[in-house]
């Protein structure tokens, strides 16, 4: 965890600037021709020199390094979108599949109810059994009573 929150601050953007500002710093001052005879500067171009090489390799260990990290960071959501692309592709089927069964039921529920009405109609009507509107109001009127005379309300 600690190395991890080291890489992260050695690889941000901000650290990046500053070792790039070095660099160009220490690279100015030990590479520009003549620069080793201006009084002021002459002493620190040797050590400029050893510090921009220095600085160079260590810009170019933590690019490679981020970007090492960025793509593994890239492989690890390629994975994950082929799974989530792999379970929408299995979900699409189940759907698919579950419309396809139901079209089937009802396909089936309306041949069971064309049969069912063909016979019904096949029946022959008897007058003893027929039930109107009448009579259910009759039964509905006669249970709202009773249900008064019980106690209840």
């Amino acid at each position: 965890m600690l190395s991890q929150l080291f890489w992260t601050a050695a690889t941000s953007d901000i650290a990046l600037a500053v070792d790039g500002l070095a660099l160009l710093l220490s690279a100015a001052v030990g590479f520009v021709p003549l620069a080793r005879y201006l009084p002021g500067i002459g002493a620190y171009v040797p050590a400029a020199r050893l510090l921009a090489v220095l600085v160079g390799l260590g810009v170019a260990f933590v690019c490679g390094h981020r970007v090492a990290d960025e793509r593994e960071t890239l492989n690890s959501l390629r994975a994950t979108l082929a799974i989530k692309q792999r379970d929408l592709d299995i979900a699409a089927k189940a759907a698919a599949d579950a419309n396809q069964r139901a079209a089937q039921l009802q396909e089936e529920f309306n041949a069971r109810h064309q049969d069912d009405t063909g016979y019904i109609a096949s029946l022959p009507a008897r007058p003893a059994c027929e039930f109107t509107d009448a009579d259910v109001r009759n039964a509905l009127g006669l249970r709202l009573v009773q249900g008064r005379s019980a106690g209840r309300p």
